[in-house]
């Protein structure tokens, strides 16, 4: 009698701890600070289940403000192989920042015109990304001045697209292989733009006399560059650097201490550049670049 009384006991009190639990973790998630490392998580937007990687680097205490780095798979890629190819875990942990990877429906993202399968459903990859910002704002300490977005490919076509539909949230971005195919750009703020191509990029076309007949039916990058350095209100003739194979173009003084700057490689294709120190420069351009009032 004794021993069943205990077990009936034990059950009570078994089922009161779990509930308990289960009712602190679904009221309270904010109130226990994300510590460093590597999560996958999924949130549910408008009928998808859209998932993505976190890295929290060692730096982060739950208190103090970081910045926070979207980083934006290629067309046909995952946001696992683009953490390996890019190596931001690696950059964030020395730097002190955090970075996001999500996962585009169908390896693919919504930029605008492209790209297919995602462009031809529409999907509302650029709401997602604004959710996920969101929710990251309310489960971490995240610097608001200082979020980022670079992208591959048909992720920087995203990166440029983030620009246009959230400019206040969005200080810079790095669009790397990439243009803009968005039909209008309804910014309401300047986003200065570290831009990187290759001359003989066979995807996107770096100009229209570099243009190959497998090329995208997209505009160049030159000129997905050149609309922000007007928009952001830039000087008109552009400082140049050249170095080997390596040419920056600079467009300065833009609105609100924004910066317009195109790394051009001379024989570049559409790769995310080992023979440059992208990442690194991403993160450089990004730390100098915080979103400024007017």
């Amino acid at each position: 009698m004794r021993s069943q009384l205990l077990v009936v006991v034990i059950c009570v009190i078994s089922t009161i701890v779990i509930a308990s639990s289960f009712y602190w973790f679904t009221q309270n998630t904010n109130e226990q600070p994300v510590r460093p490392g590597d999560y996958r998580a999924t949130l549910m937007f408008e009928g998808y289940a859209r998932s993505y990687d976190l890295h929290v680097p060692p730096q982060y205490d739950g208190k103090t403000p970081l910045p926070l780095v979207f980083a934006l798979h290629s067309f046909g890629s995952d946001a696992a192989t683009f953490a390996n190819v890019t190596g931001f875990n690696k950059e964030a942990d020395a730097n002190g920042f955090f970075v996001v990877y999500p996962q585009g429906l169908d390896n693919s993202w919504n930029a605008g015109t492209c790209c297919r399968p995602a462009s031809q459903q529409v999907f509302n990859d650029s709401g997602f990304i604004k959710t996920l910002l969101v929710k990251l704002k309310s489960d971490l300490a995240v610097n608001d001045s200082r979020v980022y977005a670079a992208g591959l490919s048909n992720g920087g076509m995203l990166a440029y697209r983030l620009a246009c539909d959230d400019s206040e949230d969005f200080a810079a971005i790095a669009p790397v292989a990439a243009t803009s195919v968005v039909e209008s750009c309804n910014a309401t703020g300047p986003v200065s733009v570290f831009a990187v191509h290759g001359t003989a990029d066979e995807a996107v076309p770096y100009n229209n006399s570099t243009r190959s007949a497998s090329a995208l039916p997209v505009p160049p990058a030159v000129d997905a560059v050149f609309s922000w350095a007007q928009r952001d209100g830039t000087v008109s003739v552009p400082r140049q650097q050249v170095e080997g194979n390596l040419t920056v173009t600079t467009y300065g003084r833009g609105a609100n201490g924004t910066e317009v700057v195109l790394y051009t490689l001379n024989g570049g294709t559409h790769v995310w550049p080992t023979k440059i120190p992208t990442t690194d420069l991403i993160w450089r351009f990004f730390e100098l670049h915080p979103r400024q009032s007017a």
